[in-house]
């Protein structure tokens, strides 16, 4: 008798199991915002979430994972913030009002977002580095007003992505830590950098 294999898709996460991730994932990025990467304490952030100390090992290896996991749902957010049809639709060099604008506003509403960005360097991550995601979506909009001759025909837009955002993280940082400028006039600086630096006017 012939042997019958079946292969099965493996199952989708059952709902219970995304709650118990998102309430680990928003404790611990209340608890590092509190108390530092350091200070920080899976026990704390077990107890906050509601979960054991090893639910969280079932799905993180310890700290630094798990902070990466944190940030990296964070970039999510500002990916999500600069995928919007009406950005793409926006010509060169308006849109660029529209990202900083959207990305700044997305920081603003983030009370914890500058001091888990300081934390980076301690995070790891699934795959590549902090902020790879947000520079990659950067450089696909640059690489579109290349594509479209609104933006310098010789610029290297990976390249160009990460010097930009470097730009906007060190001004966003600055912002969130220090409150020392009004958030439009951090954007319109940000934006006449950009068209100056970027744009073909």
């Amino acid at each position: 008798m012939n042997d019958i294999h079946i292969v099965m898709n493996a199952p989708a996460p059952k709902p219970n199991e995304q709650i118990k991730t998102a309430k680990i994932l928003e404790a611990a990025k209340h608890q590092f915002a509190k108390r530092g990467f350091d200070a920080a304490k899976l026990s704390e952030i077990a107890r906050e979430a509601g979960v054991a100390v090893g639910t969280i090992y079932l799905r993180y290896a310890g700290k630094a994972e798990l902070l990466g996991a944190v940030l990296s749902e964070m970039e999510s957010g500002f990916c999500g913030a600069m995928d919007d049809p009406l950005i793409w639709s926006t010509p060169f060099p308006q849109r660029f009002e529209i990202i900083m604008s959207r990305v700044i506003g997305f920081a603003d509403e983030e009370e914890s977002l500058g001091p888990l960005m300081a934390m980076a360097p301690y995070g790891v991550f699934d795959s590549g580095r902090s902020g790879d995601k947000v520079r990659s979506k950067i450089s696909d909009h640059l690489q579109d007003g290349i594509d479209k001759g609104q933006l310098r025909a010789e610029l290297d837009s990976k390249r160009s992505a990460i010097l930009a955002h470097g730009m906007v993280e060190a001004a966003m940082i600055d912002h969130m830590m220090n409150r020392s400028l009004p958030k439009q006039q951090i954007i319109d600086e940000l934006v006449e950098a950009s068209t100056r630096w970027l744009a073909n006017i």
